[in-house]
């Protein structure tokens, strides 16, 4: 009977505390909103306790960020030059025929292989910061929490990007 009486004095003073911080304006109602929970509401306890539980959340980066949408675009320009500069290379000057066989062109320039470290080493960046990218769930939800954003990229994409990133000579013994 106590913890009765005791949850309906904190939902009292909760609705006051809030009717009085949205009237004074001392708190943007937008904003407020996102972290209002109903204390009464069974279905809103359950919010209350993920909320509670979630681990690392500010250390993620939500899809609004300056920071996704500039990566984003670095992603994109390093895809492009995978896709055509990087493969043309590979095409015509690794596998270059002359009289004797194989035999590469500009293997062993060094701006071209500096270049390759900085794109395999972007891609690795990329590996490890989509542990920090938030996600929508199938609900439309942006997901901050960092357990279930990686067991979401575990469960996807992880493994194909692992596998982008190793470099070639771990392929060269399959």
């Amino acid at each position: 009977m106590d913890l009765r009486k005791e949850r309906e004095d904190v939902e009292n003073v909760s609705k006051t505390s809030t009717e009085s911080l949205l009237s004074t304006g001392a708190v943007d109602n937008k904003l407020f909103e996102e972290d209002l929970f109903v204390l009464g509401d069974s279905s809103d306890d359950q919010t209350v306790n993920s909320r509670q539980e979630s681990c690392g959340e500010s250390f993620v980066f939500t899809e609004e960020h300056m920071l996704v949408t500039v990566w984003s675009v670095v992603l994109l320009l390093l895809l492009i030059y995978v896709g055509t500069v990087f493969l043309y290379r590979f095409s015509f000057l690794t596998f270059h025929f002359d009289e004797t066989g194989i035999a590469p062109l500009a293997e062993d320039m060094l701006a071209w292989n500096v270049w390759d470290y900085i794109v395999d080493a972007l891609f690795w960046f990329d590996l490890i910061l989509s542990f920090f990218l938030s996600y929508e769930d199938a609900k439309g939800r942006e997901v901050k929490d960092m357990w279930c954003i990686a067991k979401q990229y575990l469960k996807g994409r992880f493994w194909i990007n692992l596998l982008a990133c190793l470099p070639a000579e771990a392929t060269k013994g399959i």
